[in-house]
């Protein structure tokens, strides 16, 4: 785990990580947060963020492979084993568990009092969006498409609207109090679960195979979509300024105008694939595999 100083790139600290999936890692005050180790072994971790020193480590028994959320002084990831968890900020203490059946490798999102994840079974091919109480992990409510719907994406929320791209090559848009549909779009292909939509005007989604897709988060009307070269398999878009700015497997990085759709510029760099890109508003920071 690397922390460089924004505008020289000047290495500030690193921490040593366990080899294992996961990831991008969450900020919970003055620590960093992240996912390490396989199998068996694989944890959360917490170092401090001005210096990289250890802080805590708890098993999770399980690989997480999305991102933690962090929400007040807790901390919730999803395993490979279809756990969510729930864990203190400050020390790593667990203080609930919720298991799905399947796989949770998602990042969860919060708002307000609901923690929301989805999880694939992948021998029904049933895939579900399940929505918890923040505070105990009991679970308020649940959807699931009819018929197979492997390919999830994660849940993000906007107004009141639970939106997630699933495998039935629909976008759905939940009410986040009940779970009812509100509205729903056509997508091209199925998702992975570390695409997350984009909260903007419009909303921006991605799919595994390169589409982007303007949806009006009110009414779900499709707005534009647009095709970037390569796939979209580890990361999602992002919004900065009036573009939606996201990298491909094909090596590019490519900015979209959120009116129209339409292409702003775009650059091939490293001749590799082009994982997340975060910015700070003024410059875009763009990790190339």
């Amino acid at each position: 785990v690397v922390a460089l100083e924004p505008g020289s790139g000047e290495l500030l600290w690193d921490a040593a990580r366990d080899e294992g999936p996961g990831g991008p890692a969450a900020v919970a005050g003055n620590l960093v947060i992240f996912a390490e180790g396989r199998g068996a072994e694989a944890a959360i971790s917490a170092v401090r963020l001005e210096d990289g020193e250890p802080a805590w480590t708890t098993t999770t028994r399980a690989p997480v492979l999305g991102g933690p959320a962090v929400h007040s002084d807790e901390v919730f990831v999803g395993t490979a084993d279809g756990r969510v968890l729930s864990l203190a900020a400050d020390g790593g203490t667990q203080r609930w568990e919720y298991r799905a059946p399947g796989r949770a490798d998602i990042s969860p999102a919060v708002d307000g009092e609901t923690v929301f994840v989805a999880a694939e079974d992948l021998t029904s091919g049933v895939a579900t969006v399940y929505a918890l109480d923040a505070a105990t992990g009991r679970e308020r409510w649940r959807f699931s498409p009819s018929g197979p719907a492997i390919g999830v994406s994660s849940v993000s929320v906007r107004d009141g609207t639970a939106v997630v791209g699933m495998g039935d090559f629909l976008i759905h848009g939940l009410d986040a109090a009940n779970g009812a549909e509100r509205w729903r779009a056509r997508a091209r292909a199925p998702f992975t679960a570390w695409l997350v939509p984009v909260a903007g005007e419009p909303l921006v989604v991605g799919d595994g195979a390169g589409h982007l897709y303007g949806v009006d988060g009110d009414s779900g009307k499709l707005e534009w979509t647009f095709r970037v070269p390569g796939a979209l398999v580890e990361a999602s878009p992002i919004i900065v300024g009036s573009a939606a700015v996201v990298g491909d497997s094909g090596a590019q990085v490519s900015a979209i105008d959120l009116r129209t759709g339409l292409l702003v510029w775009k650059r091939t760099i490293g001749g590799a694939p082009v994982g997340a890109i975060a910015s700070d508003g003024e410059r875009l920071f763009v990790a190339v595999q």
